[in-house]
C-alpha cells in the first residue's frame, strides 16, 4: 500500500511546486473579473430604474383657445384650461410595492447568472485539476517508458536483446510521449476557456489535487435551507407575491379616477375662471384584468411548487451521486493499494520471468486501473462542485 502511494506521489511531484489555486479562490476571482456578469449587474440597475416608470400620475394637460368673434363687434374669446388626472391613491401604493418586488427579482436574476458563471468555472477547475493529475501520472509513465527504451537500446548494442524487443520498447516510449502531448494540449485549451471566463485574464490552475469534500450530514435540513436562499427559488416566490400584488393593483384600478384643474374664459366684457372636477368611471376598460391576474397568481403558485420539487430532486440526486461515487473511488483506491502490480511486474521483468511484451501488456492493465481511479475521482468532483456551487 505504501509502495504504490509513494509511486503515485513521485508522479504527481513532476509538476513544479506553485501557488495552489483552490476552488473557492478561483470562483471568487472569476466572479470579480467576468465581463458578462458585470454587464448583468448593470442590466439589473437598468431594470430597477425601468420598474419605476409609470408609477407616478400622468402628465398634466394644458389647453388654450383663441376664438375670433363674428360679427367683430362682439370681440374675441380666450380660453385656458389646466387639468390633471389622478388615480385612486391605492393604485400608486400597489404600483410601488409591485416595483419593489420587481427590483428584488432583478437582483435574483443577477444572482442566478452569478451561480451559472460560478458553476461553469467550477467545472473547468475540476477538469484542469484532473488534467494536472493525468499529466503528472503520464509524465512518470513517459519517463519510465524512455528509461526502458534506452535500456533495450543499450542491450541491443551489447548483443543482449533483439531488434524486435528494442522496437517494442521504442514504440511504447513514443506512445507515452504522444499521450502526454495530447493531455498537455487538452489542458492548454481548457485553460484558455477558464481565462476567457475570467475576463480574458490569466488564471493558471497548477493544483493537482482536489479540495476536500464535505457533504452536509443532514440532507433534509440542508436542502430546505438552500431552497429558501436559492436565487431562482426566491425569484419564483417573488413572482408569486408580484402576482398577488397585481390582483390588488387591478382591483384598485377598477375604482374611479379623478380629474381636477383650472379653467378660464375671457371675452371683451366678461371673464370666467374657476376650478374643474371630473370623474372617470372604469366600467369596461378593466373588466377582465382582475380575473386574469388571479389566474396568473394561481398558475405561478403551481410553478413555484413544481420548481421547489424539481430542485430538491436534483439536489438529492447530486447528493446521492456524490455519496456513491465517493464510496466507489475509495474502494478502487484501496484495491490498487493492496495489489501493487507495477512493482511486481518490474521485479518479474528484471528477473527474466516474463517477456517484454508480457510486461507491457500487464503494465497497461495496471495503467488502465489507475486511469479508472482518476476518472472516478473526476466524476466524483464534478458532481460535488455542482452541489457545492448550488449552496453558495
Amino acid at each position: 500500500m505504501k509502495k504504490l502511494r509513494y509511486s503515485l506521489l513521485i508522479m504527481l511531484g513532476t509538476i513544479p511546486a506553485m501557488a495552489q489555486q483552490h476552488l473557492d479562490d478561483c470562483l471568487q476571482t472569476v466572479i470579480s473579473n467576468n465581463l458578462a456578469y458585470q454587464a448583468q449587474q448593470v442590466q439589473t440597475q437598468a431594470q430597477q430604474a425601468e420598474n419605476r416608470v409609470g408609477n407616478t400620475p400622468g402628465n398634466p394637460q394644458i389647453e388654450g383657445g383663441y376664438l375670433w368673434g363674428s360679427p367683430s363687434a362682439i370681440g374675441n374669446r380666450k380660453d385656458l384650461s389646466v387639468s390633471q388626472e389622478i388615480a385612486f391613491p391605492s393604485v400608486y401604493h400597489h404600483q410601488k410595492k409591485l416595483a419593489d418586488l420587481r427590483d428584488q427579482q432583478a437582483e435574483m436574476s443577477a444572482e442566478q447568472y452569478r451561480l451559472a458563471v460560478m458553476q461553469e468555472a467550477a467545472l473547468l477547475w475540476v477538469e484542469l485539476v484532473s488534467l494536472n493529475q493525468r499529466i503528472a501520472i503520464q509524465q512518470g509513465r513517459t519517463q519510465q517508458a524512455k528509461t526502458l527504451a534506452d535500456a533495450y537500446a543499450e542491450r541491443l548494442a551489447a548483443g543482449d536483446a533483439n531488434r524486435i524487443d528494442r522496437n517494442k520498447a521504442a514504440l511504447n516510449s513514443l506512445q507515452a510521449v504522444k499521450a502526454l502531448e495530447a493531455l498537455q494540449q487538452e489542458r492548454e485549451l481548457l485553460q484558455l476557456s477558464l481565462d476567457a471566463l475570467n475576463g480574458n485574464q490569466a488564471l493558471p490552475i497548477e493544483q493537482n489535487g482536489y479540495d476536500a469534500i464535505s457533504l452536509p450530514p443532514d440532507f433534509e435540513n440542508w436542502a430546505n435551507n438552500l431552497l429558501k436562499q436559492n436565487p431562482q427559488a426566491r425569484w419564483y416566490i417573488l413572482e408569486a407575491d408580484a402576482a398577488e400584488r397585481s390582483v390588488k393593483l387591478n382591483q384598485s384600478k377598477s375604482l374611479p379616477k379623478i380629474t381636477g384643474g383650472y379653467m378660464m374664459e375671457n371675452t371683451v366684457d366678461e371673464k370666467f375662471q374657476g376650478v374643474t372636477l371630473g370623474l372617470s368611471v372604469p366600467l369596461w376598460e378593466n373588466k377582465h384584468a382582475v380575473k386574469a391576474a388571479r389566474l396568473r397568481q394561481e398558475s405561478l403558485q403551481l410553478e413555484e411548487q413544481n420548481f421547489q420539487l424539481q430542485l430538491k430532486t436534483e439536489l438529492h440526486q447530486l447528493y446521492r451521486s456524490v455519496e456513491l461515487a465517493s464510496a466507489r473511488a475509495e474502494d478502487m483506491r484501496q484495491q490498487l493499494s493492496l495489489i501493487q502490480q507495477e512493482a511486481l511486474l518490474q521485479d518479474a521483468l528484471g528477473a527474466g520471468q516474463i517477456s517484454l511484451i508480457e510486461y507491457l501488456i500487464e503494465l497497461q492493465f495496471n495503467y488502465d486501473a489507475i486511469d479508472q481511479l482518476t476518472e472516478a475521482e473526476r466524476a466524483l468532483q464534478l458532481n460535488w462542485v455542482k452541489l457545492k456551487v448550488l449552496g453558495m
